[in-house]
């Protein structure tokens, strides 16, 4: 296995806005968003989101917040192909009039874990301030294989991007129901 093998989770294309966008009604800190992601925390109680723009709602919830945000149909595939390092937390929606859409979305917390960015092999630009030398552009996400834990989801140490095995990446594809975009991390460019 290569780090050509793994994958980041892109939010689906909307270029046209036709994509039902959702803000948080009850908003939480951010330290708190990060901590439901990284699947280290459950909410007392669901987070509640209302949509305000778009018309079609996805298998993969668009939010103004870190939070993942998936349909009943991606956990019953997950489930189906034994992927690991998740799990959910229940959620509430609302359409634009403030109605309830439905039960069948859930949060999802990312549990699978490698180590840190290679921040050396991951810079693709730098700067030197005071000198000290500092990335400014990213190429790629970077990482020890030894330090991954073998999850099919799971995060780095030290970022919140999803990252996914090709495994997951086979299983999900085929899929029409599966909204999401899967970037190879060695293209992933941030800055």
């Amino acid at each position: 296995m290569t780090l050509d093998d793994f994958f980041c989770l892109e939010w689906p294309d909307d270029s046209d806005g036709d994509v039902v966008w959702f803000e948080d009604k009850e908003p939480l800190s951010v330290s708190r968003d990060l901590e439901l992601v990284r699947g280290s925390l459950l909410p007392d109680k669901p987070p509640v989101f209302q949509a305000v723009s778009g018309h079609i709602v996805l298998s993969v919830i668009r939010n103004n917040r870190v939070l993942p945000i998936v349909s009943k149909d991606i956990i019953d595939l997950m489930r189906s192909y034994n992927l690991t390092g998740w799990h959910t937390w229940p959620v509430r929606l609302f359409d634009i009039a403030g109605k309830p859409i439905s039960d069948t979305y859930f949060g999802l917390g990312v549990t699978g874990r490698a180590g840190a960015l290679d921040v050396e092999k991951s810079a693709s630009s730098w700067s030197v301030r005071s000198g000290k030398k500092s990335p400014v552009n990213y190429r790629g996400l970077h990482f020890d294989l030894r330090s991954w834990d073998g999850s099919d989801v799971f995060l780095l140490q030290d970022r919140n991007h999803v990252l996914v095995s090709r495994r997951f990446v086979e299983c999900m594809k085929p899929h029409p129901v599966v909204s999401w975009d899967f970037m190879p991390i060695l293209s992933f460019g941030f800055y």
